[in-house]
């Protein structure tokens, strides 16, 4: 008897868990899906869905291939014509190819920087989240030990880490992230609606901050010629400003139209339900 009332109670549980995901999974889709009526969430979106759809099928907007991108050719530095709409870069390449075929690159690297970041604060945070509701100890001085990892690991391998090429520093970029996933998640409590209420706005911005450091990190210099990465199509170009402002002038601007598009899907998810309906009404 004992052991049927058990399973009885265990089912009841599991039950009462799997209806309260559900709702919050319900309540979860209307509370984002108010914010998709503003029209900084319908831009941020537009520009990086088109970025997406471009990074899966570039031959749209340019016929060549990613081969062609990174071949040597006779001509350099030559200015906009038909068959190069953005001109040419170092070694004749052609500059839209390259700037179509580094956009999937940089958003490689923000996804894998910003899942590591997660996934470490979820297995950090959320136990940092009960103990801060049991034993009632401010989250900011737990969260001391963690914010501290990341420097750690500048100083004793930020060489090292520079030193490889385009899979160098999502690691160290994510242990960053993940200081920041942390602080959010161990602030809220432990319900799915709750944490993803919390931390899914800030996606947007940690992808593009991690896009702004692999921008300028190019511009340093730390790149490699087995993958196209916008800063450093950035620091060729610039080398050449005067007689071919192309090379660099519309890798730039792709980084601040991709750049935008982020920051601006994160205001706009920034806004409450309430500040929505007062915009509607003003519209």
């Amino acid at each position: 008897m004992n052991s049927m009332n058990n399973s009885e109670i265990s089912m009841k549980k599991n039950n009462n868990l799997l209806d309260r995901f559900k709702t919050e999974i319900k309540e979860l889709g209307r509370y984002f899906f108010l914010k998709l009526k503003s029209p900084l969430t319908i831009i941020g979106l537009g520009i990086i869905i088109f970025a997406i759809i471009i990074s899966i099928f570039p031959q749209i907007l340019t016929p060549y291939s990613l081969t062609d991108a990174i071949g040597v050719y006779p001509e350099q530095w030559n200015p906009p014509s038909p068959d190069h709409p953005l001109g040419q870069t170092r070694f004749g390449r052609d500059v839209l190819a390259r700037i179509i075929y580094a956009i999937p690159n940089s958003l490689m690297l923000s996804i894998s920087a910003v899942l590591i970041g997660l996934i470490c604060a979820l297995i950090i945070g959320i136990p940092i989240a009960l103990l801060n509701k049991k034993l009632n100890i401010s989250a900011e001085i737990l969260l001391i030990p963690i914010f501290m990892v990341p420097l750690v690991f500048v100083v004793f391998f930020g060489f090292f880490i520079f030193s490889f090429p385009f899979n160098d520093y999502p690691f160290l970029v994510g242990l960053f992230l993940n200081s920041f996933f942390t602080y959010l998640i161990a602030r809220e409590r432990t319900s799915f609606y709750d944490i993803s209420k919390k931390v899914i706005p800030y996606i947007p911005l940690f992808m593009g901050v991690t896009i702004l450091i692999d921008t300028f990190i190019g511009l340093l210099g730390f790149s490699s010629s087995l993958f196209i990465r916008l800063g450093a199509e950035i620091s060729i170009g610039r080398s050449f400003l005067y007689i071919a402002p192309w090379a660099s002038l519309f890798p730039s601007l792709a980084v601040f139209i991709l750049l935008s598009g982020f920051f601006i899907l994160y205001g706009g998810l920034q806004k409450s339900p309430e500040e929505l309906r007062d915009l509607k009404r003003v519209l």
